[in-house]
Parts: C-alpha cells; sequence; structure tokens
C-alpha cells in the first residue's frame, strides 16, 4: 500500500518556527503547516483506500440453477429452489467478481445475489463490468473496472470435450487391459484420442486466441472456467509415483495415476498464463485440488455410480503473468467435502468452486 510521504518536509517548518523571532509569523506557519499535513493525509487515506487487489470465483451451478431432478439435484432438497443456496455459497466466499458456468439466461441468481450485483454475460461482479466480445458459445470476455481506475480483462469459458473424455477414455482402455508397458506411448495414445478438444467454439483453442491479443497488449487477464479436461500440472510423473488412485474405487490392479501433458491446460500456460490454485499449491501429490465432482449417494438419478467417478479438478483459474500476483487460492466445498475452505452447507452443484485472490501492480 502507499504510505504517506510529504512533499513539504516538516523539518522545513520546525526550521522557521524556530529561527522566527515574531510570535505571529511562528503561529502562522504552525496553523499553515497543520492544515497542509491534514489535508496531506486525508489525500493520502483516500488513495490508500482503494482497492489494489480483487478476489475471483469460478463455480458451474449445473443445469442453469434451476431444478434439476434428473440428477439429483432437485429445487425440493434445497426448499423450493437452488438459486437461493447458490447465492448464498457465493456471499459466504465474498468474491469481487465471479463466473458461472451453466449459467442462466434469466436474472434469477443475479436477484438471489442481491443489490449491489453487476451482470456482464455469464459473468458477475460488484464492480462495474462492461462487454468486450463474445463467440456466442460459452466463450465470454468482460472488462472488469476498479475504483482506482485500473482495468483487467475478465474471461469465462466452458470446454466441450470433443472426442472423448480424457480420463473417461482412460477408464475403458484399463478395463480393457490395453495399457501399453511403455507410459511414453500410452500418453501419445490419450493426447491423440483426446485432440479434438481444441477444436471448434467451445475448444481450447478459441480460448487462446481471444486472451492471447489481450496478453500482447500487455493487458491484465483473468480467466475462469470449466475446462472439462484435467491440467497437466497435475498428472505429472511425480504424482504418477506417488499420488493416491483417482479412481474412487478401482477394480483393476492398476491404479489411475498416469503421467499425461493433457493439451488444453498446456496452450494455456504456453500463451503466457499462469494456473492460479497450482501456483499456491506446488505440491500436486498432498494437494490434488479435485473440484468434480462432490460425493452423493448410491441411486442417485441420471449419474452414475459415485465409486466409478475418476476424481480431477477440471475447474480452474488462470491469470497473465503481467500485472496480477496470485496471493491466495482455495477449493471451496460443503460440509461432505475437504476444501480449502469447506461450508457448512448442503452443496447445490455437482463441481466445487474456485476462489482466487489478486495484488494487481
Amino acid at each position: 500500500m502507499r504510505k504517506f510521504n510529504p512533499s513539504v518536509d516538516p523539518s522545513a517548518f520546525r526550521l522557521i518556527v524556530t529561527h522566527s523571532m515574531n510570535p505571529l509569523f511562528r503561529y502562522t506557519c504552525l496553523c499553515f503547516a497543520v492544515i497542509s499535513l491534514f489535508s496531506r493525509c486525508k489525500n493520502g487515506s483516500r488513495q490508500e483506500d482503494a482497492p489494489t487487489g480483487l478476489s475471483v470465483l469460478t463455480f458451474n451451478i449445473l443445469q442453469v440453477g434451476h431444478d434439476a431432478a434428473t440428477m439429483g439435484f432437485q429445487n425440493s432438497r434445497f426448499g423450493g429452489s437452488r438459486f437461493d443456496d447458490l447465492a448464498r455459497i457465493i456471499s459466504r466466499t465474498n468474491p469481487d467478481s465471479l463466473g458461472i458456468q451453466e449459467d442462466t439466461p434469466t436474472d434469477s441468481l443475479l436477484l438471489a445475489l442481491g443489490e449491489g450485483w453487476n451482470r456482464c454475460y455469464n459473468m458477475y461482479s460488484k464492480l462495474k463490468l462492461s462487454p468486450l466480445e463474445t463467440n456466442g458459445d460459452l466463450l465470454n470476455a468482460c472488462r472488469v473496472h476498479l475504483p482506482n481506475g485500473d482495468s483487467l480483462v475478465f474471461v469465462n469459458c466452458h470446454w466441450l470435450p470433443t472426442g472423448g473424455y480424457g480420463p473417461g477414455i482412460i477408464q475403458q482402455r484399463m478395463l480393457n487391459a490395453t495399457i501399453p508397458a511403455d507410459p511414453g506411448v500410452f500418453e501419445k495414445e490419450i493426447l491423440d484420442a483426446t485432440r479434438q478438444i481444441a477444436d471448434g467454439p467451445r475448444g481450447y483453442q478459441a480460448t487462446v486466441d481471444l486472451v492471447q491479443p489481450y496478453l500482447q497488449a500487455n493487458e491484465k487477464v483473468i480467466l475462469v472456467g470449466d475446462f472439462n479436461e484435467p491440467s497437466h500440472l497435475d498428472w505429472t510423473a511425480r504424482y504418477a509415483r506417488m499420488g493416491s488412485d483417482r479412481w474412487v474405487e478401482n477394480p483393476t490392479a492398476t491404479p489411475l495415476r498416469f503421467a499425461i501433458s493433457w493439451q488444453g491446460s498446456k496452450a494455456l500456460e504456453d500463451s503466457g498464463l499462469s494456473d492460479a490454485y497450482r501456483t499456491i499449491h506446488t505440491d500436486e501429490v498432498a494437494n490434488p485440488g479435485v473440484t468434480w465432482t462432490p460425493p452423493y449417494p448410491k441411486n442417485t438419478p441420471g449419474r452414475q455410480e459415485y465409486n466409478n467417478q475418476v476424481l480431477v479438478r477440471v475447474d480452474r483459474i488462470y491469470f497473465s503473468r503481467r500485472g496480477l500476483v496470485c496471493k491466495s487460492a482455495s477449493r471451496i466445498t460443503g460440509k461432505i467435502g475437504n476444501g480449502d475452505i469447506a461450508l457448512e452447507a448442503d452443496w447445490p452443484s455437482d463441481h466445487w468452486a474456485v476462489l482466487a485472490e489478486f495484488e494487481l501492480h
């Protein structure tokens, strides 16, 4: 924070007062000094009160926040509406801005959040927002205007795993006993099988193409989303040796913990973005950061048995390396979770949320 540093040295006033023989002159100088310093202190306080940071939440709210009975999230479970519970989760984490995936086309969430919130596409903020661009298919960019006159580019995306969901392909290969002995060969096969996630308006190449001009213009950029693909920073050779089995109840003799340099997260890193959660929680073995999916009861309608899930970190926050420093990153969970921030709440979605705090320079 900027500290008060008067441009007029107070010692100059002491010098004048000490060497003046005229009492009236001394009194006038003292009054002038007090008024001048008080004025500068007030101005300095106003500058210091201007925020130099920003907190951001990313949250997939499932089926636009309405009744999701086909997934076990019926409104009756949440007192008639999930929007109030979603708003309570958001309010308790207290972000300045948030990106919502599977957002509602109505203003139901905005109304539930209450006074003081603004909306731009599928992004919400307590700060002023102005639209920048949208591809019309779940990739949007808005400008967040800060009270101190600064701004940043806020991007929200929801990738589609075209060609197949990577962890699901791996599960099937394990069940079919078609895992090659060479880990490098298997990695190439999986990357080839999932390569199409780059394509189309909901692929990672569209996201990279959108953010790169802003990065090249030295803009501050924060990207949030449900990426529907794991991160290469999680599926490392170290995790493959030491990490826990990602398959909740693996029926095979091989743990699901392979080293795979997933294409989407690697492309974002190569474009100049950093992963907020992995910046703070550098040990991927100790902190896998799972966001998909919260536990659910047996025979939940519309969902495979929880035991068959592969637990991964698909909900992430990225930031530009210029102008932004990540100070904290937290996985937000409900009462049955083990998040960095665990709320006493019946969780109203099939994704955990992620919160990150940034310092702006």
